[in-house]
């Protein structure tokens, strides 16, 4: 597989100052991106929300998805898949879904297909109310290659509560 990725500083290819991430995933096969820190769960629900923009995307499917991380592995709750082809900065949302009671972190993962994603402004509610955010501006992309590990970057912010 061959991907790279990188901060993207040019004006019109970020939604809020100073960068994107941009993804260039130029093999047949989707990638594995961790996009956030692992997020203690807080809440009963979870959704997460995120500007993209992508060009020639070629297969499907491209997408944000949530994790939870149950003590022994990382299993999916929910995701969102990109359009195909070119399009403009747009905001994309996970629908609201529960978290299981055995979920004890969070976290937001994309799926690269092949051609060029551009992401900002990820963020992560947990009973509606903003726990964690990152606007892409410090390195916080980690590939994930044939084994998936719990992953913690330290680079975004996580908002603590009080779950229930």
């Amino acid at each position: 597989m061959v991907v790279e990725s990188s901060y993207d500083f040019l004006p019109g290819n970020y939604v809020s100052f100073p960068s994107s991430l941009k993804i260039v995933n130029t093999a047949e096969k989707t990638g594995r991106y961790t996009v956030s820190d692992q997020i203690p769960v807080i809440g009963n629900s979870v959704y997460a929300t995120i500007n993209a923009k992508g060009n020639d995307i070629l297969i499907s499917p491209t997408s944000l998805r949530i994790q939870y991380y149950d003590g022994t592995t990382w299993k999916q709750i929910r995701g969102e898949e990109f359009p195909m082809g070119n399009f403009d900065w747009r905001e994309f949302q996970t629908q609201p879904t529960p978290i299981p009671p055995e979920a004890q972190y969070l976290r937001a993962r994309l799926w690269p297909a092949k051609g060029t994603i551009r992401l900002d402004d990820l963020q992560v509610y947990q009973d509606g109310v903003l726990i964690y955010e990152n606007n892409f501006t410090a390195p916080i992309v980690q590939v994930a290659v044939s084994v998936v590990l719990p992953i913690v970057t330290g680079l975004g912010v996580v908002r603590f509560g009080k779950k229930g």
